[in-house]
């Protein structure tokens, strides 16, 4: 029978293991809404990342994502393929927000079509196959206030720039220029420009983790594996060296009987 002592230094042992394992987490984002935090989540599993989602912020609404250290920076790697997590676009909360100045006219154009490039954005990224999408519009310096011909304030020309699956991309530059320039009504198509960048996905189509990165472990858990592997060597020697002390008790009480 081993000794208690032996056992209460397994159960540290175990301990200091678990913590390690713990500690082998690292944080790639801390801040993400519920929604980027679950694309990002799904897009490193689907690679064979070991990812996790916590929550960082309940009253917030900010989400982590987690991964193992040792597969940290090919999770990296696949995100920046992907332009992942996406940058935040300001809507029309930019309209909205109240500012302690009373901004000037121009400064209430400008707002104005930022936002609106801000909620196109948003839109273009949530259809098929595109992951990422920056619109520009551009608004005629010299006419910056608000006055009567209305024409005057709107955008001559406006500029998107798309980074796209291939594979999943449905829309053609067309589409793009009919979306954008349906947002407002004195813009023509033909004024939208439209760039298409197809992303690399070839980098990280075969990027599950490779046989080696199974056997990678930080050095303070192969100084806990060795300590425990040498703590059971030890509790097995001194276990065998108690049977075999019991055996030779019980032999002699049998020599004795007998």
């Amino acid at each position: 029978m081993i000794p208690a002592k032996f056992n209460k230094l397994f159960i540290l042992i175990f301990f200091l293991f678990g913590f390690a394992v713990i500690g082998c987490k690292v944080d790639l984002f801390n801040e993400l809404s519920e929604k980027e935090a679950n694309r990002v989540l799904t897009v490193l599993q689907n690679k064979g990342i070991k990812a996790e989602k916590f929550i960082r912020d309940k009253r917030k609404g900010y989400y982590g994502i987690e991964v193992d250290k040792d597969e940290a920076a090919q999770a990296v790697s696949i995100l920046n393929q992907l332009d992942l997590p996406s940058d935040k676009h300001r809507g029309y909360d930019l309209v909205t927000q109240k500012s302690g100045l009373l901004p000037s006219p121009g400064n209430k154009v400008n707002r104005y079509y930022i936002a609106l490039a801000g909620e196109l954005a948003k839109t273009m990224e949530r259809l098929p196959g595109i992951h990422f999408a920056r619109i520009h519009f551009a608004i005629p310096q010299n006419n910056t206030s608000f006055g009567h011909n209305k024409k005057e304030l709107v955008p001559e020309k406006a500029s998107v720039v798309l980074k796209v699956n291939e594979a999943e991309f449905q829309m053609k530059p067309t589409d793009v220029q009919t979306l954008v320039a349906g947002s407002i009504a004195e813009l023509e198509a033909a004024s939208v420009s439209v760039i298409i960048q197809l992303a690399d996905l070839r980098k990280i189509k075969n990027s599950r983790p490779t046989p080696s990165s199974f056997f990678s472990f930080s050095p303070l858990i192969l100084i806990i594996f060795g300590t425990l592997s040498l703590v059971v060597i030890v509790s097995l020697v001194v276990a065998v060296f108690h049977l075999k002390k019991r055996l030779k008790e019980l032999s002699k009480q049998l020599s004795t009987e007998s």
